[in-house]
């Protein structure tokens, strides 16, 4: 039973290769990694809701009922894509292929420019602000 199931082609047709893990393909410190980066979405989830409910004391339920619609429309939707064309949830592809090649090019970027200005918005909150002074050592009169 060892053996993959392999059908047969007709002459001059060209079979892509069988799908499988590959051996040893992520090392222990790769593995490691991908855990760590799996983490932090959990924990900012756990903290979220745990404010959530401290703020909203009895009204958390109802607005964790009214959020859950919405987030299992879009992974119904992503589940129906898939199962047309599977391609680990690339949305450019999905818009590319279903409407047209240049609006699947503008949702590549739009995507790539949402999570750039998402993620580095706090960063950028974060940064040197010039209405501040700088810190003065008290004898010296020098800036910290």
């Amino acid at each position: 039973m060892t053996e993959q199931f392999r059908p047969t082609a007709s002459p001059g047709v060209r079979l892509a290769p069988t799908a499988r893990l590959e051996p040893d393909a992520i090392s222990a410190a790769q593995d490691t990694f991908i855990g760590a980066a799996l983490v932090g979405p959990t924990v900012s989830v756990a903290l979220t809701l745990a404010a959530l409910a401290a703020a909203t004391a009895y009204a958390a339920p109802v607005t964790l009922l009214l959020t859950v619609v919405p987030v299992l429309v879009i992974a119904n939707a992503y589940r129906r894509l898939n199962l047309w064309n599977a391609n680990c949830g690339a949305s450019f592809e999905w818009v590319g292929r279903a409407i047209s090649p240049y609006l699947g090019f503008v949702t590549g970027w739009l995507m790539i420019t949402g999570t750039l200005i998402g993620t580095l918005s706090p960063v950028i909150a974060l940064g040197p602000n010039p209405n501040l002074r700088p810190l003065r050592l008290p004898k010296t009169g020098r800036d910290l």
